[in-house]
């Protein structure tokens, strides 16, 4: 058993975790950082391995050693959660993910208020944990911005400053200045996309995302490979926290990492002050790492699991769950899908990454329903829905919804990919959802 003494270790060096590594590193802090997972590089994703990376999911947690379970109460039995999209290494779901970059709305930020005002007090459930942010957009403005300069995302502003501006979010909030990279190129489903929805009177606009149009920072652009959702860049264009924010870390001379640590608890002494964690190492020791500074960025469901196991006289219930609220209320990624078939043209949606799409923003509360699509918020959906059962968009681009195909929300993941050559092709909602290739 091995006892190491630091500044600060932090569990977790992914998105958060390798930007306080960097950070904290070149403020002249000795940082440790505790990474479950390996730490690859450039060069182990090229050649592209589908069966490693997307078949088999080498990016993300292995379900059967490592399962997460749910349950909505305390007298139920607990479920296994059968995918887990989060990463499992350095840079963390950066290094996998298709590298959409939102900037929240205004009105993400006081979604209780909101609701309240516009539906009673009653909209929201009893016990409900909704509550508006602490902060404002605009209060966020200036680290959106430096998030977006710093890593590197391509996009077109759509408000400067309160101007607004075709071809971008017009529905965003002010930025002071434009994405450092203009957007990626369009592809066949955008083209069709931005048509359609320009002739319903929407104002579609290029998906912002942290992938490189152009060289920037002494990376190269992205080279349109199409394996980006589920795999790692083989070029680096993709700017996963794996190639930005790491190397900056390592040099500062004051980073540490360790790969292949799993975290079992977090460490307090009888005044109730954090001094540190414990950790099994990769060969099975058991290691603790004594801090001032002890800080996790893992995924919530294991930032969770650290808190609860880490009991004591003075946390009898967990580490920081005197509320009792320690693993409740929790929400994560969100992916509804539609697909859409053309019997006419060759979409080739496999070509270029998968965050390469078109989003509309057009949001009117006072008439939305379900066929109208009047809210598609980063949807990867590059041409008009058929599971809608010919709404607007797919009215407008003269395409009748294929037959069988059940209305938005029924739940239906049916893949409608041909299974023999013809013209049709599969838009699907979901990025990397359906890799076969017409």
């Amino acid at each position: 058993m091995a006892t190491e003494k630091t500044d600060v270790v932090i569990v977790g060096v992914g998105a958060a975790g390798g930007i306080l590594a960097a950070e904290l590193g070149k403020a002249g802090m000795k940082v440790i950082g505790l990474e479950r997972g390996p730490r690859l590089t450039t060069q182990d994703f090229d050649p592209h391995d589908e069966l490693r990376y997307f078949q088999r999911q080498d990016l993300r947690p292995n379900i059967k050693r490592q399962p997460i379970t749910w349950r909505p109460n305390a007298n139920a039995s607990a479920t296994a959660i059968p995918v887990q999209n989060y990463g499992n290494q350095a840079g963390g779901g950066t290094v996998h993910y298709g590298a959409v970059s939102w900037r929240l709305h205004e009105d993400d930020f006081r979604a209780r208020s909101h609701t309240i005002a516009r539906y009673g007090a009653p909209a929201i459930p009893e016990h409900s944990s909704l509550a508006d942010w602490p902060l404002s957009s605009a209060d966020l403005e200036p680290y959106y911005d430096r998030a977006e300069y710093e890593l590197g995302v391509s996009g077109r502003a759509g408000n400067l400053q309160g101007k607004k501006i075709d071809g971008g979010n017009v529905f965003e909030a002010p930025r002071r200045r434009d994405y450092p990279l203009p957007p990626l190129r369009l592809d066949q489903g955008a083209i069709l996309f931005e048509a359609a929805t320009r002739k319903l009177g929407y104002h579609p606009f290029s998906t912002p995302r942290a992938i490189l149009s152009e060289p920037y920072n002494d990376r190269p652009a992205c080279t349109y490979c199409g394996f980006c959702q589920a795999f790692g860049c083989h070029v680096g264009a993709k700017s996963s926290i794996l190639i930005t924010k790491l190397p900056e870390a390592d040099a500062t001379g004051n980073f540490k990492l360790i790969t292949g640590a799993m975290c079992h608890s977090v460490n307090s002494d009888n005044s109730g002050r954090v001094t540190g964690v414990g950790y099994y190492g990769p060969d099975g020791s058991n290691n603790t790492i004594e801090a001032e500074l002890v800080i996790l960025t893992t995924f919530i469901y294991d930032n969770t699991r650290l808190l609860l196991l880490s009991k004591s006289d003075t946390f009898p219930n967990g580490l920081a769950n005197s509320s009792g609220q320690v693993g409740k209320h929790l929400m994560a990624h969100m992916m509804p899908n539609v697909y859409a078939v053309f019997d006419d043209r060759h979409v080739n949606n496999y070509m270029g990454p998968s965050a390469q799409k078109h989003t509309i923003d057009d949001f009117n509360a006072d008439n939305f329903d379900h066929k109208d699509l009047g809210f598609i918020r980063g949807a990867q959906i590059s041409a008009g829905p058929a599971g809608l059962e010919g709404g607007p968009i797919a009215s407008a681009m003269n395409m009748p919804p294929p037959p069988g195909v059940p209305r938005w929300g029924a739940g239906s993941r049916t893949c409608l990919t041909p299974t023999r050559r013809s013209t049709s092709i599969l838009m699907c909602a979901t990025p990397g959802g359906c890799r076969r290739r017409a």
